[in-house]
């Protein structure tokens, strides 16, 4: 199946946030993480005000169907620019369509416009349709990193405060 999808800049528009907290809200959802989801309308505005990130929406036959939030990071290992995307959401409809691959160009495409040497992201060990889709476009696991977080509870235990 063959769509036309745009993609833009997420705005500080309330519409863009409206959409994007929503998305963001079904992507926890879908992970199983909604016990852990902070996202409200003040952290979103911050997120997509402050310069540290940037949200891009996409849209297929000019109905929003994805939204992307992606910052920029410096691994010491490469010396460069590169980007991570911390999210990304894409709605049940148009999910197994090809259109994650297409976003996953997209991203790559600007990433080599910024300079940018590397592209990254995480993904939950289930979720398969999503692996199989990496895999596909040529995305290497990293099978000798795990992945650890410590939020703000333990966060604020561990700095002893």
């Amino acid at each position: 199946m063959s769509y036309e999808i745009t993609y833009r800049n997420a705005t500080l528009e309330q519409q863009d946030i409206e959409l994007a907290i929503d998305m963001m809200k079904k992507l926890c959802i879908y992970q199983k993480m909604e016990d852990t989801s902070m996202i409200n309308e003040e952290n979103m505005r911050k997120l997509l005000n402050d310069g540290a990130g940037k949200g891009i929406i996409a849209y297929v036959d000019g109905k929003p169907a994805a939204f992307m939030y992606y910052y920029y990071n410096y691994p010491m290992l490469i010396g460069e620019k590169c980007i991570y995307i911390d999210c990304l959401y894409i709605e049940e409809e148009y999910r197994h369509s090809g259109i994650g691959s297409r976003i996953l160009k997209y991203i790559a495409d600007l990433a080599l416009d910024e300079g940018c040497r590397r592209l990254e992201w995480a993904c939950l060990t289930w979720n398969q349709p999503a692996l199989n889709m990496y895999n596909k476009i040529g995305a290497k696991t990293m099978d000798n990193i795990s992945l650890h977080r410590v939020y703000y509870d333990e966060l604020v235990a561990l700095a002893g405060r």
